[in-house]
């Protein structure tokens, strides 16, 4: 059953334990935080107009930092084949867990800002913590459809999912379909609004997309103008 946090001081019952650092847990078990947007419509969960557009979604989960809904994955799911939940979205590097689970537990934005999930102390966050680590380490091809609540979430960068060896994707309302070794005209127009760096998603891991052309978004996947990163570089625990 679904509990709403009472009114405390601190959004919390005083005989649970206060939510955890984000950055702190990340760092710990080198796993990366993922805020997915849906690309076709706000999702059920939302509370925003459904004409909102991809960029605004964007927008409003970078700049406004509303409690958001995201998603682990260790270093080793993240160099698997297994698909996101969304193609397109955020690196959270900042923040504090409000709640975690090994699974999708479709936490709901409520109208005072705050998301109804499940009641959990710190002691059973960081339990579900471990399961996800311990999952992706034994079935890095298959990670778990986990989810994690996250408040005052800092972005460290906008992700999308390259087709170099993945299935095609639509990338924006425009129904533009991405092409591999590219960065879609509205990740390149969004990063350089936010001034936040752009990675790739790709079979063997995740890249910082450090250059690409002006007016195709073609970029050489190179060890200098694409570098792997891992957990570490972007998260201080």
């Amino acid at each position: 059953m679904l509990e709403r946090y009472p009114e405390t001081p601190n959004g919390y019952e005083p005989d649970r334990d206060e939510p955890l650092s984000l950055a702190a847990e990340l760092s710990r078990r080198d796993m990366f935080c993922l805020h997915g947007v849906a690309l076709d419509s706000v999702g059920r969960n939302s509370l925003l107009p459904e004409a909102t557009s991809l960029a605004e979604r964007f927008r409003i989960a970078i700049v406004e930092k509303p409690v958001l809904s995201a998603f682990a994955h260790t270093d080793q799911a993240t160099t698997s084949k297994a698909s996101f939940w969304s193609s397109v979205g955020v690196v959270i590097a900042e923040g504090m867990i409000q709640a975690a689970s090994q699974r999708d537990i479709s936490s709901v934005m409520l109208a005072d800002g705050k998301r109804q999930t499940e009641a959990q102390s710190a002691t059973a966050m960081k339990d579900a913590l471990d399961k996800i680590t311990a999952s992706d380490a034994r079935y890095p091809d298959y990670p778990l459809d986990n989810e994690l609540v996250i408040a005052n979430p800092g972005a460290a960068g906008i992700y999308f999912k390259d087709t170099a060896g993945l299935m095609p994707y639509q990338i924006n309302e425009q129904h533009v379909t991405a092409t591999p070794n590219t960065v879609p005209p509205l990740i390149r127009a969004l990063a350089t609004e936010v001034g936040l760096p752009v990675f790739a998603v790709r079979t063997t891991g995740m890249y910082q997309v450090r250059e690409w052309d002006t007016e195709t978004g073609k970029y050489l996947f190179s060890a200098e103008t694409a570098p792997r990163i891992h957990p570490s570089d972007i998260v201080s625990g």
